[in-house]
């Protein structure tokens, strides 16, 4: 089997009725083969928008474990881990008013490198400022906590119950460059 066999094994494994454009086929072969990275990194977001992939942490009736951030001063508060099937924030809809992808949805994907865990923490310690001056793991944790995680997007479309995925797209961009590669429909 080839590579490219595997890979659309493996999409097709994670889809429950969704189905992919040629172009994010090619985008992920790309991340794979190119970049290094594993694609189970985008699957597993697949699964998690396809409501086929279990829990990250399950537990008996779904209970959220509390994680506690603070100092001995109880000065931080109680966070809950998130149980569903993904650390990174919930597929959003693109709706800025002048956006030539009004109507698309995006996904993050995380990919461990210094710029995701850079901005992932900055935004960590704006939000949580007794978080600051944490090491990255614990603010990391904090993201993964709230299920917050951002990094770099997975473009789909919804049809009537049915997701099409159209391409990756790196988080910065920007929505005319997304939309000229999608007009393209190759890399």
């Amino acid at each position: 089997m080839t590579d490219k066999e595997k890979l659309k094994n493996g999409i097709k494994e994670s889809l429950k009725n969704g189905k992919y454009e040629e172009l994010f086929f090619e985008d992920l072969f790309h991340l794979w083969k190119v970049d290094g990275i594993s694609p189970e990194v985008v699957l597993r977001e697949l699964r998690a928008i396809e409501g086929t992939e279990e829990s990250l942490l399950i537990m008996d009736n779904d209970e959220p474990i509390p994680v506690w951030f603070g100092g001995s001063d109880s000065t931080g508060p109680d966070m809950f881990l998130k149980t569903g099937p993904s650390a990174t924030k919930d597929a959003t809809e693109f709706n800025k008013k002048n956006s030539p992808l009004k109507g698309l949805w995006h996904k993050h994907y995380y990919i461990h490198q210094t710029d995701f865990l850079n901005e992932n923490t900055k935004t960590v310690a704006r939000k949580h400022p007794f978080l600051k001056n944490a090491p990255p793991i614990m603010q990391m944790m904090a993201r993964i906590t709230e299920g917050a995680v951002t990094g770099e997007w997975i473009i789909f479309r919804k049809d009537d119950g049915i997701n099409t995925y159209l391409c990756l797209a790196k988080h910065n961009d920007g929505d005319e460059k997304i939309h000229e590669k999608l007009k393209r429909g190759h890399r």
